[in-house]
């Protein structure tokens, strides 16, 4: 599934733990690896906006790009290289998010890989602008690598048995084969809430009916993942208790599928990916 992969690279430790999990998903999967290296002038100048006389000339500029590519370059090619992986490395001017858009888009990657800017509580955002813009814009599998990753030891797949989730169910199957993974498939069924009071049935019996018929579909889908693998079954607001689970459980990756995809400016993910992605204390897949 995975045959061109896209590392984006700032330097930053987070990069460099990235760097390590790309490696050894293009070692598994005999992928093709390439390191982007973003620099963006604006950044350089943004401190100069109240004393414009003061800002440095176009070559120092230039040059301070050419120091942060080959800052980047020195820093990833040192890992990769240690681990005898595979790469070419491209370097690149412009605002980042569009910049690895792009270059996504002509390279054909099948998957970006970056890493998150840190932890946080529920309610405050994880992950750094960057990743947030491609996460939300990429027309491809988007991994947001977090947490000192050595390998995927386990997958868990958040599945809602729904279409939209055949490439995720897909790709966290191969995932398994190919770590050699035990894969986990949760499914969290929303409880009826106000709903409650205004159905005709024992809201008891209608929430033990959806449990059955959401199950029943996880289990249709699960196999496309082509493996063998464990059944869980929540009830609970699905972001939430998807992230409680695999925090509970230790997962290192939690895979999820994307509702839809949308120009630069449109949100392109749904809700309970976006917010599993913003959340979670372990690299997320979302797959599109």
């Amino acid at each position: 599934m995975f045959s061109n992969i896209l590392l984006c690279s700032d330097g930053s430790d987070n990069a460099l733990q990235a760097a390590h999990v790309a490696g050894e998903i293009a070692a598994r999967f005999h992928a093709d690896l390439t390191i982007l290296s973003v620099f963006d002038p604006t950044s350089e100048l943004g401190s100069f906006a109240m004393a414009p006389e003061a800002a440095p000339s176009q070559e120092v500029i230039q040059a301070l790009g050419e120091d942060l590519h080959a800052a980047i370059q020195k820093s990833a090619a040192g890992l990769l290289d240690a681990a005898g992986t595979a790469y070419r490395f491209q370097r690149e001017t412009g605002h980042p998010v569009e910049a690895i858009l792009d270059s996504a888009a002509a390279l054909n990657a099948d998957l970006i890989v970056l890493g998150s800017r840190g932890l946080s509580e529920w309610k405050a955002l994880v992950i750094g602008s960057v990743s947030d813009g491609v996460l939300h814009h990429a027309l491809c599998p988007v991994l947001i690598v977090r947490g000192d990753v050595t390998s995927f030891s386990r997958i868990l797949l958040a599945c809602d048995g729904s279409a939209g989730v055949f490439l995720a169910t897909r790709a966290a199957g191969e995932l398994s084969s190919n770590y050699g993974a035990p894969l986990t498939i949760v499914n969290v069924v929303e409880p009826l809430g106000p709903l409650a009071n205004i159905v005709h049935d024992d809201p008891k019996s209608v929430l033990h009916n959806a449990c059955e018929i959401a199950g029943a579909r996880v289990r249709g889908m699960a196999l496309h993942a082509d493996c063998a693998y464990s059944f869980h079954q929540e009830v609970g607001h699905p972001a939430e208790t998807i992230v409680r689970f695999a925090t509970k459980g230790a997962y290192p990756l939690i895979v999820v599928g994307s509702r839809g995809m949308g120009a630069l400016k449109a949100l392109a993910l749904g809700s309970v990916s976006n917010r599993v992605a913003h959340h979670a204390p372990c690299s997320v897949l979302v797959v599109r």
